[in-house]
């Protein structure tokens, strides 16, 4: 019995132990990046899209090597990092904003990849000068600066003090001396490139949006754009043509629009920018996805003005990007310059001790990037954007109250726009209901409408 109870005294110190040491050895284990994180996930994602587009391709019978068979002659995408830590109560607008950066840095991808002028400039320098310096002039200087000391030494302090009224430090003054460097040898290049891009960035549709953290509060997003000429077409056409857009048969849904994108809100919550989806007649359909943080401080009359306003930037939101989706320019300008410099500099120096020499050797590779990409988008009167859905978070960690708004635009919503707008007046009269209030907690108007539509 004892040698029993040893042995599993023994076999539970040696798993605690074994416990003790897997946990070590996790700890250890550096965090991979928030970034880190979703390039992985972006690459297990990107071989199932790839695998999708080569059966797409085999089952219409389209060569498995043209451009719509592979994944990057099809997508592209911008990263961005959320610039501030989560606990932050700004967090949700700068998450927003960092997706709009993305999309952006995306677009500058494109518009690169249409139209690129790039100029190299590039500059080698070699100097080899083993002339000597002048020193005629510095030692007079030192003469001089010698011969003054010793004049000031006999004037005391009276000097500084007048210095001291000129607002000049007598130590600084004392210390002054005059200098002369020059260049003995020099080896340097110096590469300078301008790179310029302006394209047509519009029907650049989102298909994916990817998310990373670190578990330390920093977070990092992609967003995927589909940038197929097919796919660029058809939104295009969608501007241009409104109402006149047929649907397409073999594209229909077996949900409708409301089924397929008003999900639950920790789902929404992650759903940012524009979708191409297709309805149950195969109409294609444009739904934006917009959101905001609502500040959770003051009264309650401040909270409800508060929630308004979130409400209506969140909408601001998914229309900008239903904006930047059908009428975009994106204008991009790089300027990077490279230097490598070996050189060897003498420095004579004058003061009052005389004159000092000074050998400087610099060893140096620097470089230099200025990059600005601005993307404009405008349409005007364009109809048939409506409101499908609105929607409210709080996130279950964080503590972040979010507000969310989802747009949507088809072929079907423009020609209801258009009928609207050129109604005419009718000559029935709408009758009033009977009252019927509503259960408790809840009051509900007259019902004036028969609801004839």
């Amino acid at each position: 019995m004892f040698k029993y109870l040893l042995w599993a005294s023994t076999f539970l110190l040696c798993l605690n132990g074994g416990v003790a040491r897997a946990e070590e050895d996790f700890e250890s284990q550096p965090q991979k990046s928030a970034s880190k994180q979703i390039e992985e996930n972006y690459n297990n994602w990107k071989n199932k899209v790839s695998a999708k587009l080569l059966d797409n391709c085999k089952a219409q019978n389209i060569d498995i090597y043209a451009p719509q068979c592979d994944f990057s002659s099809n997508m592209a995408y911008g990263d961005a990092i959320v610039p501030i830590p989560a606990d932050n109560y700004k967090w949700v607008d700068a998450r927003s904003l960092a997706y709009t950066e993305a999309l952006v840095n995306a677009y500058t991808k494109v518009a690169q990849e249409q139209s690129t002028s790039n100029q190299v400039e590039t500059i080698k320098e070699l100097i080899d000068d083993q002339t000597p310096l002048e020193t005629d002039a510095l030692k007079v200087k030192s003469q001089a600066e010698a011969l003054w000391n010793k004049v000031l030494a006999l004037t005391g302090g009276i000097l500084d003090k007048k210095l001291e009224e000129v607002g000049i430090n007598p130590e600084q003054y004392n210390a002054a001396s005059e200098e002369k460097k020059k260049t003995l040898l020099k080896n340097a290049i110096t590469v300078k490139s301008t790179t310029k891009a302006l394209a047509d960035t519009s029907g650049l549709v989102p298909v994916q949006t990817f998310e990373g953290n670190d578990g330390n509060g920093n977070y990092a997003v992609r967003v995927v754009v589909a940038k197929s000429p097919k796919r660029i077409a058809l939104v295009k056409s969608m501007l241009k043509n409104g109402s006149n857009i047929p649907p397409i048969p073999n594209k229909k849904s077996s949900k409708t629009i409301e089924q397929q994108v008003v999900v639950p809100e920790d789902v929404l919550f992650n759903q940012f920018g524009v979708r191409l989806i297709y309805d149950p007649e195969g109409y294609p359909v444009l739904v934006a996805f917009g959101q905001a943080g609502v500040a959770n401080s003051g009264s309650e009359a401040m909270k409800a003005i508060k929630l308004e306003s979130a409400r209506s930037l969140a909408k601001t939101n998914a229309r900008n990007a239903l904006t930047n989706l059908l009428r975009s320019s994106t204008v991009f300008k790089s300027v990077v310059s490279q230097v490598s410099n070996s050189s060897s500099e003498m420095k004579l120096i004058a003061g009052n001790e005389g004159i000092t020499e000074e050998m400087i050797e610099n060893v140096d590779v620097t470089n230099s990037l200025n990059e600005k990409s601005t993307t404009k988008s405008q349409i005007s009167n364009f109809a048939g954007i409506r409101e499908l859905h609105s929607w409210s978070y709080t996130h279950p960690k964080l503590g972040h109250e979010v507000v969310g708004v989802i747009l949507m635009w088809s072929p079907k919503t423009a020609a209801y726009a258009k009928g609207m707008k050129s109604a005419t007046a009718s000559t029935n009269n709408n009758t009033v209901d009977n009252y019927n209030p509503e259960n408790a907690g809840v009051q509900r108007g007259l019902e004036l409408d028969d609801y004839d539509f």
